[in-house]
């Protein structure tokens, strides 16, 4: 191994170590309240250090996003393989993306805690261009496989797909988010479980409940 090589290697190795560092104190604290000086002192790097890889916390954010955005991604993807028919592909998805919420609890809280602020916080167009990054890859996957339900007759309700993915995604994302921030609430005051209110909506979204046929 050269020289360069190594050095690429290392600054890669330090990168990740602070990625780390940063999502262990926005988990425990939070975005609003985390400092760079308490990322520092958990990546045990200097803080002169620390700005050289991130220029502020907004960076660190968008690296723990795109973190979390390739994990949702490869397994919606692993969730398709075995998938047949459009329909089927496109509530695998779906299932993923709730299954992502039960495994990794902590990049959803901290998504929807930061939702709250990311309008003013996150300014930059190209932090703004990487962050839609994030949501295409997932929002392709979901259109694939609704453009594939319509082509074969498993989704053929659907009369326009992009419209429908739209909005199909919205909505999970704010319910998600939404449980992330009040789901234990729910559970104390109205003795709801968090997967009860997610299957319950899974029908309404695939049209499961709905007003009888005239």
């Amino acid at each position: 191994m050269g020289i360069t090589e190594r050095k690429l290697r290392e600054k890669e190795k330090r990168k990740v170590t602070i990625i780390d560092a940063a999502e262990k104190i926005f988990f425990e604290q939070g975005f609003i309240e985390a400092t760079m000086d308490e990322i520092a002192n958990q990546a045990e790097l200097s803080k002169g250090t620390l700005y050289t890889y991130f220029k502020n916390k907004e960076e660190l954010f968008i690296a723990i996003a795109e973190r979390a955005g390739q994990i949702f991604h490869e397994e919606a993807l692993a969730s398709i393989c075995d998938k047949q028919s459009g329909y089927d592909k496109f509530r695998a998805i779906l299932d993923s993306n709730t299954q992502c919420y039960f495994k990794y609890p902590n990049y959803f809280k901290l998504i929807a805690l930061s939702n709250k602020y990311i309008g003013s916080l996150i300014k930059g167009p190209e932090s703004i261009e990487r962050l839609k990054k994030i949501e295409e890859h997932f929002y392709i996957e979901m259109l694939k496989a609704v453009e594939s339900g319509i082509q074969d007759k498993t989704m053929s309700y659907v009369d326009n797909a992009m419209s429908y993915v739209m909005i199909i995604s919205i909505l999970q994302h704010q319910l998600l988010s939404f449980l992330a921030e009040n789901g234990e609430m729910l559970k104390l005051m109205y003795n709801y479980e968090e997967q009860e209110i997610i299957d319950y909506a899974n029908k309404i979204f695939f049209g499961e409940i709905a007003p009888p046929k005239k």
